[in-house]
C-alpha cells in the first residue's frame, strides 16, 4: 500500500535539519519512505484511539496517523507550529501540536495509547536516555504501545549520509542503538523489531524500529 504524504507544495521544512526534502528526491525517497513503512506496519490498520508524535517535524507523517488514531497530538523543539499547521489545513487535517522536548512532556499520566518517536531518540545523550524514556512510559496508558525508529551509528550509516550530502552526522546522533534499547527495555517490554535492510541484524543494519509496550 503506497504511504501518503503531504502534497510537496503544503509542506515545508521547520529548521535547516529537517530531512523533509529527501522524502520527494528521487534518488532516496524509497529509503526515507521505508522509515515510515516501518512505523506503520507495527502501529497497523486497527483504529487507535489517542496518539503522540514526539519529533513530528514538518509533519510527514501525519495523513497516515489520521488513518489510524481518532486525535493526533504532536510535540517538537521547533517554534514552527503555524507553517505545520497550515499544511495540516491544505491536507484536511487536524493535530493538537506543542512545543516541548522529550525530557519534560506537558502532557499528563496515562493521557496516550499510542506513541510514535522516530529519529529523536539518537540526538539524545546517554545520560538524558532513561529520562526521555521514562517521559514516554509516564505519558502512556497500561498496555500503551510506542513505535521507536532510530539509525545505527557505525560506517555504513556515515557512508549513506555522506552520499547523499550530510556531513557531521555524528554530531548530531550521540546515543547509539544498544544505548537506546538498553534504555527502553528498562520500562517498557519489547514485542517487535524490524530492521533496514530487514536481512541484517541490528548492529549491521543502517536503520531499526521497535514496538514496545507498556505493561499492565
Amino acid at each position: 500500500m503506497k504511504i501518503q504524504i503531504p502534497d510537496k507544495k503544503n509542506i515545508q521544512p521547520t529548521n535547516q535539519e529537517d530531512p523533509l526534502r529527501y522524502y520527494y528526491l528521487p534518488a532516496v525517497r524509497r529509503l526515507y519512505l521505508k522509515r515510515l513503512r516501518m512505523t506503520l506496519d507495527m502501529i497497523g490498520l486497527k483504529k487507535r484511539s489517542k496518539v503522540l508524535e514526539i519529533g513530528y517535524g514538518s509533519g510527514i507523517l501525519f495523513p497516515e496517523l489520521s488513518k489510524r488514531f481518532d486525535e493526533i497530538y504532536g510535540i517538537d523543539i521547533h517554534d514552527k507550529i503555524d507553517l505545520v499547521e497550515t499544511m495540516l489545513k491544505k491536507e484536511g487535517l487536524t493535530a493538537n501540536l506543542k512545543v516541548g522536548d522529550i525530557l519534560n512532556l506537558p502532557y499528563k499520566d496515562e493521557e496516550f495509547d499510542s506513541i510514535v518517536c522516530i529519529s529523536v531518540l539518537e540526538h539524545i545523550p546517554g545520560s538524558s536516555l532513561d529520562n526521555a524514556v521514562s517521559e514516554i512510559h509516564r505519558v502512556l496508558i497500561p498496555g500503551g504501545i510506542a513505535v521507536v525508529g532510530f539509525p545505527t551509528v557505525g560506517k555504513k550509516m556515515d557512508l549513506f549520509f555522506r552520499i547523499i550530502g550530510y556531513h557531521g552526522i555524528d554530531q548530531h546522533h550521540v546515543s547509539g542503538e544498544k544505548e537506546i534499547m538498553a534504555a527502553l527495555g528498562r520500562k517498557l517490554t519489547i514485542v517487535e523489531v524490524t530492521t533496514f535492510p530487514k536481512f541484517l541484524s541490528i548492529s549491521q543494519s543502517l536503520y531499526v524500529t521497535c514496538k514496545y509496550i507498556k505493561e499492565e
